[in-house]
C-alpha cells in the first residue's frame, strides 16, 4: 500500500492492514511468513521538515531452521515501531560519518511517498535474529556421526562410498 505526500498534506492517514502469507517477500529458503501480518498505526506528514512519521504495531508468526539441528521453528513476532523518514536529496553527501543515537530509526523515502508494505517487510527482518538457534544450550547435529550412514542418504552416492584417492607420490 503506498501513501502518498500529496494525501498526507490533506490529513494523516490510518492503516489498519492484513498481510496474506508470502506477499511480504521475505528473504528466500531459510523464511516463511506462517500467517498474515496484522499492522495498525497512523502516518503523519510534516511539511516544514517533509518528514513522513509512521507510527504503529504489528504481529506475525515467521519460522526459519534452526542453524544447529534444521529443526523448524516458529516465532511470533509483536512489533511496535516509531518511525522517521526524510527526502531522499535530505540525506548526507558524506561518504562516511557517524550515526547518532537519535538517527537509528531514521531512513529516507523517494519520489512521492512511502510503500507501507516496505517499511513492514524492515522491521520484520530487523528483528529476526543473526543467528537462529531452537534453544541456547542445541547441539544436535543434523549429519550423522563419522560411520553411521544417513537414512535420507541419497543411493547415488553409495558407490562413491570406499573410494579413497590414491597418494601422489611426486609429494612428500
Amino acid at each position: 500500500m503506498f501513501v502518498r505526500i500529496s494525501d498526507l498534506q490533506i490529513r494523516d492517514f490510518a492503516f489498519h492492514l492484513e498481510i496474506k502469507p508470502g506477499a511480504l517477500a521475505l528473504p528466500g529458503d531459510p523464511f516463511a511468513q506462517e500467517e498474515p501480518v496484522r499492522a495498525d498505526g497512523v502516518v503523519h506528514y510534516r511539511v516544514a521538515t517533509r518528514e513522513i512519521l509512521v507510527r504503529g504495531s504489528l504481529s506475525t508468526i515467521v519460522s526459519y531452521p534452526c542453524d544447529r539441528c534444521l529443526e523448524a521453528i516458529r516465532r511470533p513476532l509483536q512489533l511496535a515501531f516509531n518511525l522517521a523518514y526524510l527526502p531522499e536529496d535530505a540525506s548526507p553527501t558524506e561518504d562516511e560519518r557517524e550515526v547518532g543515537a537519535g538517527e537509528i530509526d531514521l531512513a529516507f523515502y523517494q519520489d512521492d511517498g512511502l510503500n507501507l508494505a516496505d517499511v513492514l517487510r524492515e522491521q520484520i527482518l530487523l528483528d529476526l535474529p543473526m543467528r537462529r538457534v531452537c534453544e541456547p544450550a542445541c547441539g544436535r547435529n543434523p549429519l550423522p556421526a563419522q560411520g553411521e550412514v544417513a537414512e535420507s542418504r541419497d543411493p547415488r552416492w553409495n558407490a562413491l562410498a570406499g573410494y579413497r584417492p590414491k597418494p601422489d607420490p611426486t609429494q612428500d
